[in-house]
């Protein structure tokens, strides 16, 4: 039987005993002081275990309401770990700085995670390189060294910023801003976007394509999964792992489905225009939820005035999405002020 169990059962017998006592004592009362010391005994055994009660009640309490910070685990240098890309929520403190909180995904090239910077108390983004690509491991470390390379030299409001570099166990580590938000692509999969907005939208974009354009950079994926909007809504461009710093050919073939610019499907070349292609996609997709590539033979200026979008947007975005780049707009400025109805 259990602690409490016996306990229950002796009070029970004590009870019994005191009222026998009582009866006892109409007859002879010398037996009220049997009943009273019974009765005191039941009323020691009652309060002690109303104080167990209370204090395991109290330790439950204590368990339940420990804070977060006091059962968060020790910072562990990332050279413990069998590999340093691989890793666990709130785990690793890396540099001396980076706190790791968890894994936001796994890129086509690198591992994406959150993490703290302690220095700020502000959260960031660390990429590493995966190593479980069929091309291989050399290749997605030279893809990020260029990103930082890239990210170091274009400041603007709707980019994302570079923070730092550093090895690390033998890893390449790349330090970005944390934007917060969602990205285009999942927050109007269901429903497309107000004209307004898009147009807002549009302005920043071909703005940040203008400043990376003149600065020789190439986006080459320019598409809603790799641009976030922010609580404020403006947006930022991010992921710039497939940029390049020249027209011509690239060393891989950048694909996003249904977002795929024909000369870079067909030979793998990109220039500026190829990017333009990519923000009439981008475009196209917040008007309709679909992506370019669900056109088909579809006029593409039919369709969106079908949908209510008004003539001039219409006609920009399918002047965009000509297949023959010689037949879209030749930079961003010249996009930007024909969606946006800016004078030159």
């Amino acid at each position: 039987m259990s602690d409490d169990g016996s306990k229950t059962a002796g009070l029970f017998l004590i009870f019994v005993v005191s009222i026998l006592f009582l009866i006892l004592s109409l007859v002879n009362y010398q037996f009220i002081v049997l009943m009273v010391i019974s009765l005191i005994i039941g009323l020691v055994l009652l309060l002690s275990s109303g104080e167990k009660a209370q204090r395991e009640t109290s330790e439950s309490t204590t368990w339940r309401t420990v804070s977060p910070s006091a059962s968060r685990p020790n910072h562990r240098s990332a050279s413990n770990t069998k590999s340093s890309f691989n890793y666990e929520p709130s785990d690793i403190l890396l540099n001396g700085r980076y706190q790791t909180e968890n894994r936001l995904k796994k890129g086509g090239m690198a591992i994406i995670t959150l993490a703290t910077d302690i220095e700020t108390g502000s959260f960031c983004v660390i990429k590493t390189p995966r190593y479980d690509t069929a091309h291989g491991a050399d290749i997605n470390v030279e893809k990020l060294t260029l990103e930082a390379a890239f990210l170091r030299q274009i400041d603007h409001p709707n980019i994302v910023k570079y923070l730092d570099l550093f090895m690390h166990d033998n890893v390449l580590h790349l330090v970005e801003e944390y934007v917060e938000g969602d990205n285009l692509f999942d927050v109007f999969r269901i429903k497309p976007a107000e004209e307004s907005r898009v147009l807002k939208w549009g302005g920043q974009l071909l703005d940040v394509l203008e400043h990376m354009h003149r600065r020789g950079l190439i986006h080459r994926d320019v598409n809603p999964g790799n641009i976030m909007l922010k609580p404020n809504d403006d947006v930022v461009v991010i992921d710039f792992g497939t940029a390049k710093t020249s027209a011509g050919e690239g060393s891989t073939v950048v694909k996003t489905p249904g977002f795929e610019v024909p000369e870079q499907v067909a030979t793998g070349y990109a220039d500026e225009r190829s990017d333009l292609f990519g923000a009439g996609g981008t475009l196209f997709y917040l008007l309709t939820s679909e992506p370019p590539g669900a056109i088909g033979n579809r006029n593409v200026a039919q369709l969106l005035l079908s949908e209510g979008v008004s003539n001039r947007t219409a006609r920009c975005i399918a002047q965009a999405l000509q297949m023959d780049a010689g037949l879209r707009f030749q930079s961003a400025a010249a996009m930007r002020r024909a969606l946006c109805g800016e004078r030159a």
